[in-house]
């Protein structure tokens, strides 16, 4: 399963074969932002006696080097694979457990995109909405407290 979207979409990018005017490789930065809101932990508050909504944890941010490929089906559909190198987050805690490290992560989130691009008629302007699947692998897990 994990490698299976992966393998579909440069699949479907490899049938561009001759089509190559309708492709292009773009490098640059992709960043992967957490929604970190964890709320409170009531486990933790009930087993070490912390006063209640008094302890969360919070996620940060990563930036890396990315490439997408586009393949455009035609003048409105394209197809958008997304990969990046690992992304690695530390997780920390906030209120009572703040300035305590949690754990950390690292993973990789391909993503297939599907986009519709509108015609507005102006050169260089090319709105379009999309939506895609991504299936993301972790390649590594730590956790401080264990």
């Amino acid at each position: 399963m994990k490698k299976s979207l992966l393998v579909a979409s440069l699949a479907v990018l490899g049938f561009a074969g001759p089509a190559a005017a309708d492709i292009s490789v773009n490098v640059g930065a992709i960043g992967v932002m957490p929604n970190d809101d964890s709320g409170s932990l009531p486990v933790i508050e009930s087993v070490a006696g912390m006063t209640g909504g008094s302890t969360g944890v919070t996620v940060d941010e990563n930036t890396q080097l990315g490439i997408t490929f586009d393949y455009a089906l035609d003048k409105n559909w394209s197809l958008e694979l997304i990969a990046a190198t690992p992304f690695k987050h530390e997780i920390n805690g906030t209120g009572s457990l703040a300035g305590l490290k949690i754990g950390e992560t690292k993973h990789l989130p391909p993503t297939l995109l599907a986009q519709y691009h509108f015609d507005v008629g102006v050169e260089r302007v090319d709105p379009f909405i999309g939506v895609g699947v991504n299936y993301t692998t972790f390649l590594k897990r730590r956790s401080v407290l264990n």
